[in-house]
């Protein structure tokens, strides 16, 4: 009979010990994945914090390039956009642009690929007429409605 209780509290003690076990395990599993998921979030917002700077720099860089490309066809004496929008091409190839363009102040682009458009009512060009810098969303194409 003693035995018997011995083996039964035993088994009772076990299992209560096998229940906290579980219990602790359980928690620290939870405070593990909060850990982790705090560690990535961190570095997730570090890396975008990176991209940012970088994407920025790109940006900053090309528009510096630009800037140099447009006050190099100015200089050339008799501002002639088609002459102008040769020296673009070079950029359209580096950088895989389906077209670049010089617009004049009524509007009038010439494009890299033989086009002239009219973008006098376009958003970035009204801003570029009022001496802005401009990036755009993505805009559709006015010769053939595909997003560039």
């Amino acid at each position: 009979m003693k035995r018997g209780k011995l083996l039964r509290l035993t088994a009772i003690c076990l299992a209560f010990y096998g229940c906290v076990l579980a219990a602790c395990l359980y928690g620290y599993t939870v405070f593990i994945q909060h850990q982790m998921a705090n560690q990535i979030g961190h570095a997730l917002e570090d890396v975008a914090a990176q991209s940012r700077l970088v994407l920025r720099q790109e940006v900053e860089a090309k528009q510096q390039l630009l800037q140099g490309v447009a006050q190099q066809i100015v200089s050339a004496g008799a501002y002639q956009p088609e002459a102008g929008v040769r020296s673009l091409m070079p950029l359209v190839k580096m950088y895989g642009f389906k077209r670049m363009g010089i617009a004049t102040a009524d509007g009038t682009a010439f494009t890299t690929d033989n086009r002239v458009i009219q973008v006098g009512q376009r958003d970035f060009f009204l801003a570029a007429m009022e001496n802005e810098k401009v990036l755009t969303a993505p805009v559709k194409d006015s010769t053939d409605g595909m997003w560039i």
